[in-house]
């Protein structure tokens, strides 16, 4: 689940990724004017782009960027980061061809960052640094010791820096 606050609207949402059939499927439920979860069926917002082979045990990674819910995705089937902004279904977050394939994320310093594609499992890659996260550079991103047979398992911003974290070590 995410808690999603639409800045343009001002609308509160809970956001959820439900395994329908094997299939991932994003559903909202907009929070009423006293931030309850109201009664009644959840929203459908879609399943285009998400993992086919999703599993409970699959949890996504929900990170909130420039009025933006982006999502990623820890699964076998390698996917580009998702978005939903309150307006319409989950879509690609962008149609460059530079967009890596993504299993975390993290919005640090107006920079969103995503590792864990499995062809770089040691490669962090980055939004471009003057025109938003919707613009991906071929050679924006920066590897991680390639050679030590390790692989980064989440990316997390907090106290002023972006963690790196490695299956036996951290970066900062």
């Amino acid at each position: 689940l995410a808690y999603y606050n639409n800045q343009t609207t001002n609308n509160n949402y809970i956001v959820a990724i439900a395994n329908v059939g094997g299939q991932a499927t994003g559903f909202q439920k907009k929070l009423d004017a006293s931030n309850n979860i109201p009664a009644g069926s959840w929203v459908n917002i879609g399943s285009s782009g998400l993992p086919s082979n999703y599993t409970d045990d699959t949890q996504p990674v929900f990170t909130y960027a420039t009025n933006q819910l982006i999502i990623t995705f820890p699964s076998s089937t390698q996917v580009k980061p998702l978005a939903w902004q309150a307006t319409a279904n989950i879509y690609q977050l962008s149609q460059d061809p530079n967009l890596p394939n993504a299993t975390m994320d993290a919005y640090y310093n107006n920079i969103l960052f995503v590792a864990g594609n499995s062809s770089n499992p040691w490669r962090v890659s980055f939004s471009d640094l003057t025109n938003g996260i919707g613009v991906w550079v071929a050679t924006d991103f920066f590897d991680l010791d390639k050679n030590n047979g390790h692989y980064i398992t989440a990316l997390i911003p907090a106290f002023g820096n972006l963690y790196i974290f490695e299956d036996n070590s951290i970066w900062m």
